[in-house]
């Protein structure tokens, strides 16, 4: 893939995305108008949260202007070569504008004049870069953006380059994208993931298959607790994934042989349907009591931090997941909670 082709990739996904609506809750992230609102809610950072330890915790909820540019890089290359090209270590406060530009300025990456695919930054008061977005075009002395969290959607935008407000811009590292190999119409969703692995009957995924069928299949596979190594979710068939495969054959009794084709999709399916409704839950809205006193970045994390017991409100339900509640503090009630947690550490309130 050339430079120009990894741009062109990243800008068409971004002008799919246009019109898309913040969400007021938890609720349709995936519908581009329905439950509008101002909660800070998005399909973006439900994706990029389903990957632990890209940010330094959970930002569904938080302003989302840097996330949504994030998140084409992700959904465009995969995790490890989109989290290089931003820049970015694991575990970053990158979903902030400031951090954000500070890790372009560290690598060197840090311009005074735009190109298409660079990331600006907009400070509307004295020492605080509050907004960015990415650059689609540069014509003469305007450049023309497409921004997440404007208005509380995802829209085009055009400004003079001297626009007093402009900051400056990042420039990812494209040169990262030629290892991959260039899609000529690219396949443009306004989904996040299907409920469970899908392929064809006579498909079957291997060491070596990428794309988004894989990660969902690593998604699976964290839900019902395989450990997927390092990388985590992020669409590459590798090793770890090839071991996680084999230690689930070798549970179920099948063929251990690391791939997965009809025999092994239908027993992760039906693991994730037991998985399901095991057990009863609460649902989204419900108050509840945390009695535990750990969370987790996401539903399928094995690193949890610390977290203080007290009412809360349940803000997400994944009920095969590892950590099946995702929960929000009440204040004055004790908690800090903030993220998923075990199903045994939520109770009814008394």
């Amino acid at each position: 893939m050339t430079q120009n082709e990894a741009i062109n990739q990243v800008l068409e996904l971004a002008k799919s995305e246009i019109g898309y609506h913040e969400k007021a809750s938890d609720n349709k992230l995936d519908d581009k108008t329905a439950n509008s609102g101002s909660g800070n809610w998005t399909k973006y950072a439900a994706y990029l949260d389903s990957y632990a330890g890209f940010y330094n915790g959970p930002k569904n909820g938080f302003a989302w202007c840097d996330v949504f540019v994030d998140y084409l890089f992700v959904k465009s290359f995969g995790l490890d070569i989109g989290h290089e090209m931003l820049c970015q270590p694991m575990n970053s406060a990158g979903a902030g504008c400031l951090y954000s530009a500070q890790y372009y300025k560290q690598t060197g990456r840090w311009y005074t004049s735009p190109q298409p695919g660079d990331q600006i930054f907009f400070t509307y008061s004295a020492g605080e870069v509050s907004h960015t977005g990415i650059v689609e075009s540069v014509n003469g002395s305007s450049v023309t953006t497409i921004e997440g969290n404007t208005s509380d959607r995802v829209a085009r935008h055009t400004y003079s380059t001297s626009n007093g407000s402009i900051y400056g811009y990042g420039r990812p590292r494209w040169e990262l994208a030629s290892s991959l190999k260039a899609t000529a119409n690219p396949v443009i969703t306004t989904t996040t993931a299907s409920p469970a692995t899908v392929v064809k009957k006579d498909e079957i995924l291997r060491k070596g298959s990428y794309g988004e069928k894989v990660e969902q299949l690593q998604k699976d596979l964290q839900k019902l607790g395989y450990s997927l190594g390092k990388y985590g979710v992020d669409g590459d068939y590798g090793n770890d994934t090839y071991k996680a495969v084999k230690q689930f054959q070798k549970d179920h009794g099948l063929t251990q042989d690391g791939e997965v084709g009809p025999s092994t999709l239908e027993a992760i399916r039906s693991e994730l349907g037991a998985a399901s409704v095991t057990n009863s839950f609460f649902e989204v809205g419900d108050i509840v009591a945390f009695v535990g006193t750990k969370q987790y970045s996401t539903y399928s994390a094995t690193l949890g931090y610390s977290s203080n017991p007290g009412r809360a409100i349940v803000i997400g339900v994944s009920k095969a997941a590892k950590h099946p509640y995702r929960l929000c503090k009440i204040n004055g009630y004790g908690s800090n909670v903030y993220g998923w947690v075990d199903y045994s550490d939520v109770k009814k309130v008394s």
